[in-house]
Protein backbone atom coordinates (compact mmCIF):
# COMPACT_ATOMS: atom_id res chain seq x y z
CA UNK A 1 0.00 0.00 0.00
CA UNK A 2 1.63 3.12 -1.23
CA UNK A 3 1.77 6.24 1.22
CA UNK A 4 -0.53 8.63 -1.61
CA UNK A 5 -2.92 5.29 -1.09
CA UNK A 6 -3.50 5.71 2.21
CA UNK A 7 -3.68 9.59 1.62
CA UNK A 8 -6.62 9.00 0.07
CA UNK A 9 -8.02 6.40 2.72
CA UNK A 10 -7.91 9.34 5.22
CA UNK A 11 -9.30 11.93 2.82
CA UNK A 12 -12.41 9.72 1.93
CA UNK A 13 -12.77 9.12 6.30
CA UNK A 14 -12.60 12.59 6.77
CA UNK A 15 -14.84 14.09 3.98
CA UNK A 16 -17.63 11.68 5.10
CA UNK A 17 -17.17 12.33 9.15
CA UNK A 18 -18.52 16.49 7.94
CA UNK A 19 -21.11 15.49 5.54
CA UNK A 20 -24.20 14.25 8.01
CA UNK A 21 -24.12 17.63 9.69
CA UNK A 22 -25.74 19.42 6.72
CA UNK A 23 -28.79 17.32 6.06
CA UNK A 24 -29.22 16.98 9.65
CA UNK A 25 -29.46 20.43 10.75
CA UNK A 26 -31.80 21.42 7.18
CA UNK A 27 -33.72 18.66 8.42
CA UNK A 28 -34.46 19.42 11.63
CA UNK A 29 -33.91 23.02 11.06
CA UNK A 30 -32.19 23.04 14.70
CA UNK A 31 -28.73 23.99 15.40
CA UNK A 32 -29.12 23.97 19.08
CA UNK A 33 -26.03 22.21 20.26
CA UNK A 34 -23.77 23.11 17.31
CA UNK A 35 -20.56 24.57 18.06
CA UNK A 36 -19.85 27.47 16.00
CA UNK A 37 -16.56 28.02 17.67
CA UNK A 38 -15.86 24.94 16.55
CA UNK A 39 -16.58 24.70 13.23
CA UNK A 40 -15.11 28.42 12.79
CA UNK A 41 -11.68 27.11 14.09
CA UNK A 42 -12.24 23.67 11.84
CA UNK A 43 -12.49 26.45 8.99
CA UNK A 44 -9.86 28.39 9.39
CA UNK A 45 -7.56 24.83 9.72
CA UNK A 46 -8.94 23.30 6.35
CA UNK A 47 -8.14 27.09 4.67
CA UNK A 48 -4.84 26.83 5.92
CA UNK A 49 -4.47 23.12 5.04
CA UNK A 50 -5.42 23.79 1.44
CA UNK A 51 -2.85 26.19 1.57
CA UNK A 52 -0.60 24.14 2.37
CA UNK A 53 -1.59 21.15 0.23
CA UNK A 54 -0.82 23.67 -2.55
CA UNK A 55 2.48 24.39 -1.15
CA UNK A 56 3.34 20.71 -1.28
CA UNK A 57 1.16 19.51 -4.09
CA UNK A 58 -0.34 16.64 -2.01
CA UNK A 59 -3.78 16.12 -3.92
CA UNK A 60 -4.95 13.86 -0.60
CA UNK A 61 -4.65 17.13 1.79
CA UNK A 62 -5.75 19.80 -1.28
CA UNK A 63 -8.99 17.86 -1.26
CA UNK A 64 -9.72 16.99 2.20
CA UNK A 65 -8.79 20.59 3.14
CA UNK A 66 -11.15 21.98 0.29
CA UNK A 67 -14.01 19.46 1.36
CA UNK A 68 -13.89 20.01 4.74
CA UNK A 69 -13.65 24.06 4.56
CA UNK A 70 -16.49 23.98 2.11
CA UNK A 71 -18.82 22.13 4.49
CA UNK A 72 -17.54 24.23 7.55
CA UNK A 73 -18.68 27.35 5.95
CA UNK A 74 -21.87 25.30 5.37
CA UNK A 75 -22.47 24.40 8.52
CA UNK A 76 -21.61 27.97 9.80
CA UNK A 77 -24.14 29.33 7.62
CA UNK A 78 -26.81 27.46 8.13
CA UNK A 79 -26.10 27.69 12.31
CA UNK A 80 -26.12 31.84 11.37
CA UNK A 81 -29.28 31.73 9.47
CA UNK A 82 -31.33 28.81 11.99
CA UNK A 83 -29.89 31.15 15.13
CA UNK A 84 -31.01 34.30 13.46
CA UNK A 85 -34.13 33.06 12.55
CA UNK A 86 -34.64 31.57 16.04
CA UNK A 87 -33.72 34.68 17.63
CA UNK A 88 -36.10 36.41 15.18
CA UNK A 89 -39.10 34.09 15.79
CA UNK A 90 -38.41 34.14 19.86
CA UNK A 91 -38.22 38.21 19.87
CA UNK A 92 -41.19 38.92 17.77
CA UNK A 93 -44.07 36.71 20.65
Amino acid sequence: MTTLLVGYISTACICLTLIPQSPAIIARREVRGISLPTYILGTAGNITGLWYGIGIGSDPVIITSAVGAILSILIIALVAHYRTRHHANTTAR
